[in-house]
């Protein structure tokens, strides 16, 4: 994006602010690990500083039941009939793309609950 485009932007969006650094070059691996080391520690530490008590596993499942990836799967009712239901996808088997939109949607909700986002990740090896 060069300056105009910038400066268009910024003139669409009104109020707000705009964070400019250099791309992170991210693999899944590293997201994995921001999700599951700082990205959890962090939601627990600020439910904590509200009075609320949540694990990490809460945490976990309350960001991926609202904006975690999602999969088809074939069931087999007792009737002999097949349909096809909506779950939750495994963190394990998420992409580039799903980690992308879980870490996003957690900074959204970061934001919304504790009136900032999601810490900035450190290096992750």
């Amino acid at each position: 994006m060069d300056w105009e485009e910038l400066k268009m932007s910024m003139l669409e969006m009104g109020f707000g602010e705009v964070i400019v650094r250099e791309p992170i070059e991210w693999n899944t691996e590293q997201m994995r690990k921001y999700f599951h080391g700082p990205i959890r520690k962090y939601f627990v530490q600020e439910w904590r500083n509200l009075g609320v008590n949540k694990t990490v596993d809460d945490v976990k499942y309350e960001l991926k039941k609202q904006y975690g990836a999602r999969q088809d799967k074939s069931v087999t009712l007792k009737d002999g009939r097949t349909i096809i239901v909506e779950e939750l996808k495994s963190t394990g088997r998420y992409d580039k793309k799903d980690y992308k939109e879980l870490l996003l949607g957690a900074n959204i909700e970061a934001i919304d609950k504790f009136g900032r986002g999601i810490p900035e990740p450190d290096k992750i090896e």
